[in-house]
């Protein structure tokens, strides 16, 4: 018999069942984006006239809600799901102001590169916004790599007599795990940043 949590990133693991995989290497591992996050980033890069408006149309035309989340690989590529609703958001403003246009094969090529650069700015500025201090996360990932190594050293440090280590030991196990994920998290939101400056959205 064979158990298994699904195919859940270390952030879920811990998150649902308050425990780490020993491996280090999770194949399931990303980190997710929520559709706020998304559409703020969208609505800096184009400046949306009715945000509400354009919102509404998205979840009417995606079926997706302000619930959603979307994943980034940990090789920092983003999911075909995660792009589509970017283009999704993009494409209502357009469609709203431009229906009545005629399109040729040249401009539609156009478009296409716009487009590719559109997603490309926002997506970005989600990483920025993630790998900045005090933002999505309260401390960088080297502050948090040295706080890795800060617990990890005074627990070998530490006699089994002394009572404080004792009594927190648990306390210290849970830290350095949630910090675990947020190296990993952070050091893909990196990736992501290494993959859009690739040019690989065009």
């Amino acid at each position: 018999i064979f158990n298994t949590y699904g195919e859940l990133s270390d952030g879920e693991l811990l998150r649902r069942y308050g425990f780490l995989p020993t491996s280090s290497r999770n194949p399931h591992n990303s980190v997710t984006i929520s559709f706020k996050e998304l559409f703020a980033a969208c609505d800096k890069v184009y400046g949306f006239e009715n945000p509400r408006f354009v919102r509404k149309k998205v979840f009417e035309l995606t079926n997706e809600g302000t619930t959603s989340r979307f994943k980034v690989h940990p090789n920092g590529r983003p999911s075909r799901k995660l792009i589509a609703i970017a283009d999704a958001i993009f494409s209502v403003e357009e469609d709203d102001t431009d229906e009545e246009e005629e399109e040729e094969e040249a401009f539609e090529l156009e478009k296409k590169d716009t487009r590719a650069n559109e997603i490309t700015e926002a997506l970005n500025l989600v990483a920025i916004r993630a790998l900045t201090p005090g933002k999505r996360y309260p401390t960088a990932r080297r502050e948090a790599f040295k706080s890795i190594q800060t617990l990890l050293d005074h627990e070998s440090r530490a006699k089994p007599s002394q009572v404080n280590f004792r009594e927190n030991r648990v306390d210290r196990r849970r830290v350095t795990m949630a910090l675990r994920v947020r190296l990993s998290e952070l050091k893909t939101f990196s990736m992501l940043r290494k993959w859009l400056r690739m040019g690989r959205m065009k």
